[in-house]
């Protein structure tokens, strides 16, 4: 991006696909068991991640320019994922359809308030003040200042900045008094950071009687190529992801912590993020990484299993996304 590589001949993503495919090579360099242990025992070291290091981190990874984003992403800033029920929704409509689904299960009343623990771009809360028409005063906190001033310069235009606060906020110390919110959520963020203070602190905030709703990423569970290839090939790229920090939540013991939270009418559930575009962003990220494990035989063999399933229309990606909601006991 800052010019300091150039691709003479192909795309950027002709290059990762080459970088990956050579990542298997590596495994059997010499040297790499030593670098393998040594990365182990400074893991922790590595992984220490205070609030300063922690939005250090976070504005490196996320402080891009919009017109990157505009290039993958759709109008509402959503990068996490969809609900595609057919091969003819639009990104914007499955985004719409997973909306509708986190919104159910909250089952708002005029005049709860919410909050948003990791916001983002504030995408999912401005549409539940749409949503709701604006009868839920919504407040929404992240770590990261580029996306707490994205968030409030497009609510601010879409008509909803009234309804939605936006500000600094650390998800293991939230910044608000106990017993403030009807609603606290989190979407995609438990991942990230210590789970265990995170569920006590949403629960402290959390009014006697209100809900707390978490959904974070799957990564024990196997995801779901639909492509005729064959078994050793799915045996590869459908092992789970381990795609997790250090002391975060990317399991089903998201529903053992609910169960020994003291939250009570627990409802645990996974659900799926899928995706039928092959040449849309979410499909386009996770291949590239699967080329990586893959011989060049296997590779010919997923290019053409994929081709296959264009024509006959079955061609699919599922991955799984667990989901928890609890509501705080009435003392």
């Amino acid at each position: 991006m800052d010019g300091t590589l150039t691709i003479e001949q192909g795309t950027i993503y002709d290059f990762l696909d080459l970088c990956g495919r050579n990542i298997r090579h590596f495994e059997n360099y010499p040297l790499n068991r030593v670098f393998t242990r040594l990365s182990r025992i400074a893991r922790d070291l590595q992984q220490h991640n205070p609030i300063g290091h922690a939005q250090r981190n976070v504005a490196h990874h996320y402080d891009l320019s919009e017109s990157l984003y505009n290039l993958f992403l759709d109008n509402d800033r959503q990068y996490s994922c969809a609900y595609f029920d057919s091969g003819n929704d639009s990104l914007e409509v499955a985004q719409e359809k997973k909306k509708r689904h986190l919104a159910a299960k909250l089952l708002l009343e005029p005049g709860q308030t919410v909050l948003d623990v990791g916001c983002g771009p504030g995408s999912l809360d401005r549409w539940l003040a749409r949503y709701t028409k604006g009868t839920n005063p919504i407040t929404s906190v992240d770590i990261n200042g580029y996306f707490l001033r994205e968030a409030a310069a497009i609510a601010k235009a879409e008509g909803v900045g009234d309804i939605i606060t936006f500000g600094p906020g650390n998800a293991e110390d939230l910044p608000f008094d106990d017993a403030s919110f009807d609603v606290v959520m989190s979407h995609t963020v438990m991942e990230e950071c210590n789970a265990e203070k995170m569920l006590a602190e949403m629960i402290r905030v959390a009014k006697p009687g209100g809900k707390v709703a978490v959904m974070v990423r799957a990564v024990d569970m196997r995801s779901l190529w639909n492509l005729p290839v064959s078994a050793a090939i799915k045996e590869k790229v459908e092992a789970p992801v381990p795609s997790v920090g250090i002391g975060g939540c990317a399991d089903a013991s998201l529903y053992r912590r609910f169960g020994q939270s003291g939250l009570v009418d627990l409802k645990l559930f996974p659900t799926t993020m899928t995706v039928s575009d092959p040449e849309g962003y979410t499909w386009k990220y996770y291949e590239p990484y699967l080329f990586s494990m893959l011989s060049e035989a296997e590779t010919a063999e997923w290019h053409a299993a994929k081709a296959q399933a264009i024509a006959d229309n079955s061609i699919l990606l599922a991955r799984w996304l667990h989901c928890a909601v609890g509501t705080k006991q009435v003392k």
